[in-house]
């Protein structure tokens, strides 16, 4: 089943060589005035080795930026960072998710919102160095009005055909959240078309945690933060694992399914950030709580067996070894589990099998990093190495690279 699902970035990775790992900080925010500050999001590669992400905060307004960060070139050591966008409240403020690229090398993503403005999503149109262009356009694809989404929250997801996906953390018809299509239009000047495929409702799963993840036949996956059931003396709503199928006929109805609901300890409650599917078609992610001690839990969701309709849910693992995941994880093409959790650091899990049950050991993906945690998934590039952002640390956040074993 390789290739069946779609890459966010747009290329299999290769295993790194073996040596011990290592990490290093690329770029250490603020190193200026009008520096951004407080990067989160995805960090999203270009085809070069180029890094891009946003800043919520910084830049000559203070309320957010967009930044390229190029590798080294000959005679180089260091990799050089360059802000090419700054938000300035009428063109939007303070960018949420990560990025995406298209086949074109264009930049999409979204925005917050405030009082006056519920949030957009915009494009990031790349200079054409043959025509003499130096800077980077912004265009606002679309502009939210609470009733169709308000605070776009997570990462972007775009398929093939250059249809963009995304959620809002709130609005909608029952002010719980949407999951919403952008279909680029068929001439460049052309007007993008919206569409709310999802509005979320308590019973249904409420508050996106993240963005979506999109596989070969065109379904949508993702997590809510809390809802999924009714409240009881023993049980309260902890989010829910949701599929959203594409109709038969072109115009009709999204098919949307809740695949797991967490409402009790055991299971974890409240996931956090994107999911992520393995080869084999299994579901992965992280809950902020739950599990025995309330520490989170890392999960696994299988799909369903021939003749079957339900998935099954596994707690992969959970506290005190890590606590408290924040954001998605990824995996490596021998199955190893990377991720992010607050009071651990970068973590690795890595499968084993024992009898016919596989185990899964925590172990720290670099030595010493607890510092470093962040709610923003990491990225791998072609050679294997992880990449992701800090919102603390030195000064206002860093961007990181690690070298793995």
């Amino acid at each position: 089943m390789i290739g069946k699902f779609i890459s966010s970035l747009g290329f299999t990775f290769l295993l790194a060589s073996a040596q011990a790992a290592t990490l290093d900080d690329l770029y250490n925010f603020p190193q200026g005035r009008w520096d951004g500050r407080y990067p989160g999001g995805r960090l999203v590669m270009d085809k070069n080795g180029r890094l891009f992400g946003v800043t919520n905060q910084g830049g000559e307004y203070k309320i957010g930026t967009v930044f390229e960060l190029r590798p080294p070139i000959a005679g180089e050591t260091a990799w050089a960072k360059k802000t090419i966008f700054t938000f300035n409240g009428a063109n939007g403020s303070k960018p949420t998710g990560g990025l995406v690229l298209d086949k074109d090398g264009n930049l999409y993503g979204v925005t917050g919102s405030n009082d006056l403005d519920p949030g957009r999503v915009f494009e990031l149109i790349r200079p054409r160095l043959t025509a003499g262009e130096t800077k980077w356009t912004e265009k606002t694809l679309f502009s939210f009005n609470v009733a169709n989404g308000k605070t776009p929250f997570g990462d972007l997801v775009i398929d093939q055909a250059g249809h963009l996906y995304g959620t809002t953390y709130a609005g909608g018809a029952d002010s719980s959240g949407t999951v919403f299509e952008l279909t680029p239009p068929v001439l460049k000047a052309g007007i993008w078309r919206f569409r709310t495929l999802h509005s979320f409702y308590a019973a249904n799963g409420s508050y996106p945690a993240g963005g979506v993840i999109l596989d070969q036949a065109g379904n949508l996956y993702g997590a809510t933060s809390i809802g999924g059931c009714q409240p009881t003396a023993t049980d309260t709503p902890g989010g829910v694992v949701y599929e959203l199928s594409p109709p038969a006929t072109k115009g009709t109805a999204w098919k949307y399914q809740v695949l797991v609901r967490f409402k009790d300890i055991d299971g974890g409650k409240y996931p956090s950030g994107e999911l992520t599917f393995d080869q084999a078609g299994n579901l992965y992610g992280t809950t902020s709580a739950g599990g025995p001690g309330y520490y989170g839990t890392i999960y696994q969701l299988q799909p369903p067996a021939a003749g079957q309709t339900a998935w099954t849910l596994n707690t992969l693992i959970t506290g005190p070894s890590i606590s408290y995941p924040s954001g998605g994880v990824v995996l490596d093409q021998a199955g190893n589990i990377y991720g992010q959790a607050q009071t651990y650091g970068l973590f690795k899990l890595s499968p084993s099998t024992s009898g016919k049950k596989t185990v899964w050991t925590p172990s720290p993906a670099v030595p010493s990093d607890a510092s470093i945690a962040n709610s923003s998934e990491l990225i791998f590039d072609p050679a294997g190495n992880l990449y992701g952002t800090t919102s603390g640390g030195v000064d206002r956040g860093t961007v990181f690279q690690v070298t793995l074993p």
